[in-house]
């Protein structure tokens, strides 16, 4: 029987405080020799080599010192149907031009629109043929220079270069999906992906796997587990295995890092974690103080309506991608009042600047 496994993210704007937080504690986190005068935090490190980082509520930034996200362009259009009409975003990628890649997941057309926001070309369309797309759920530039989809309804990654034409499909296990996407290529050129680890099958257990520039696998970890009881939703259907996070629930996050480690992130207390490649041993520990954030009406409603998908089976699997920041700028997707999405382009300004 089929089995699909999908994961909701947290909300974008959920993203933005964690990212916020997390640059907040990264700037308190150097060693103490190092570390801003202000600053009243501790760095401990344990008899096992593991770092401890203890970050106060109080931030050393103030108001004069806060990053601020300025918008400079916006890609999407209410008024029209055409290829700047988005009705799910599912990924998006900027190339060496600038030019910004949008997977359209409605659709399943990759998007590519020049650093103007003037549509340049479209991309494949639904279906199982070569060049066709049945269910993308990420893609990143690879290190051969082409932009590698992870199709797994199709049982395959699809890669196609710069000027959009297909190069080749490779073959992988599909019937598993996790969204967001969290594989990638690390700075050795080693691919990163998931599976199911075959002594969990049962309990879903999933295994990050690295693999060669051939897609040979080489090693695995498991992927972190919350550190507790689970609390999701969960559907089973004919020829479909559905999971969802509860919302407002604690959860982890994970990412991996361009030297092929991993972070983790437990949502529900503000506490980061580095770990090895591929031993899983923690690096290092980053905390930091909070009071918690009473639930709203609003966010309540909120959560509600984000869970249609989840109701009528089928329909919405996830809210949006991670933001991309290169350099000085971010691109991400935003909603308008009436949920229209939206690929904004933003500069990062920095401080009083």
């Amino acid at each position: 029987m089929p089995v699909a496994m999908v994961v909701r993210p947290v909300s974008f704007f959920s993203r933005i405080r964690t990212l916020a937080a997390a640059m907040t504690v990264a700037l308190a986190s150097c060693s103490a020799g190092e570390a801003d005068p202000g600053w009243a935090g501790s760095v401990d490190t344990l008899a096992t080599g593991q770092v401890v980082v203890r970050n106060p509520a109080t931030p050393i930034w103030t108001d004069a010192d806060r990053w601020s996200v300025v918008e400079e362009l916006r890609l999407g259009t209410i008024e029209d149907v055409g290829p700047e009409m988005f009705g799910r975003v599912l990924d998006f990628e900027l190339d060496q031009l600038n030019r910004i890649w949008v997977f359209e997941q409605q659709a399943q057309e990759l998007r590519v629109f020049d650093s103007t926001g003037t549509h340049v070309r479209t991309i494949g369309r639904q279906g199982e043929g070569p060049g066709e797309f049945n269910q993308v759920i990420g893609m990143e530039w690879g290190p051969d220079g082409h932009l590698w989809l992870i199709d797994p309804a199709n049982n395959r990654i699809t890669r196609v270069d710069t000027a959009g034409v297909l190069v080749e499909s490779v073959s992988t296990i599909g019937g598993i999906t996790v969204m967001p996407w969290p594989g990638g290529f690390d700075r050795d050129g080693h691919f990163y992906t998931y599976g199911i680890d075959p002594e969990m099958e049962d309990d879903f257990g999933l295994l990050m796997i690295r693999h060669d520039a051939d897609l040979q696998p080489l090693d695995s970890v498991p992927i972190p587990e919350f550190p507790g009881e689970r609390q999701f939703l969960e559907l089973k259907a004919e020829d479909r295995h559905l999971i969802t996070p509860l919302p407002f629930a604690s959860g982890i996050e994970w990412r991996l890092r361009n030297d092929g480690g991993y972070w983790g992130a437990l949502d529900g207390e503000y506490r980061l974690f580095e770990l090895a490649w591929p031993s899983g041993d923690t690096l290092r520990t980053i905390t930091r103080d909070w009071d918690p954030l009473p639930v709203t009406e609003q966010d309540l409603d909120q959560a509600m309506q984000g869970m249609e998908w989840f109701t009528e089976m089928g329909g919405k699997l996830a809210d949006f991608p991670d933001p991309i920041v290169r350099g000085d700028y971010m691109i991400a997707v935003v909603e308008d009042e009436l949920e229209v999405p939206y690929v904004v382009r933003a500069r990062i300004v920095q401080g009083s600047q």
